[in-house]
């Protein structure tokens, strides 16, 4: 009845609960620090240089750890596993939007590739989405 996450980089992990999106990791990008120190607005992060360049990553050498996340979930919950290609096109609200459609995971999956193609994304797009369907007595994951 839990998710553990263990992140480096700039994909990004998001909880959908009852129609609304929270990111779960933050980027470990020169411009993901930036904004979080409010050095940078969204719309200087949009074209600034160093855009894409990472300041902690999986391999990396040195002593770089993972931020780890953990939730408990409940029944219904989407996790949403996804490359900056899918996030630097869409919009948190865009994304939420697909993913609160009645609609199949892989009909969602191919929505938001879609729309992040459609908005001329220039890099890769990876996305991987899970529904928790917990039961009704403790929490275990239905057969």
């Amino acid at each position: 009845g839990r998710a553990h996450v263990a992140h480096m980089g700039d994909s990004r992990a998001y909880l959908l609960r009852d129609g609304e999106l929270t990111r779960l990791t933050r980027d470990h990008s020169v411009v993901g620090m930036l904004l979080e120190r409010g050095a940078l607005t969204p719309r200087q992060a949009v074209g600034h240089p160093l855009r894409g360049r990472l300041a902690r990553y999986v391999g990396m050498g040195g002593n770089a750890r993972p931020d780890i996340t953990s939730i408990r979930l409940r029944e219904g919950d989407l996790l949403l596993f996804c490359t900056d290609g899918l996030t630097d096109a869409l919009s948190d609200q865009r994304i939420a939007g697909i993913l609160s459609r009645d609609r199949s995971l892989t009909h969602a999956s191919h929505d938001l590739v879609s729309g992040a193609q459609g908005e001329g994304t220039r890099d890769n797009v990876t996305v991987l989405l899970a529904r928790w369907q917990g039961d009704s007595a403790g929490g275990r994951p239905a057969p």
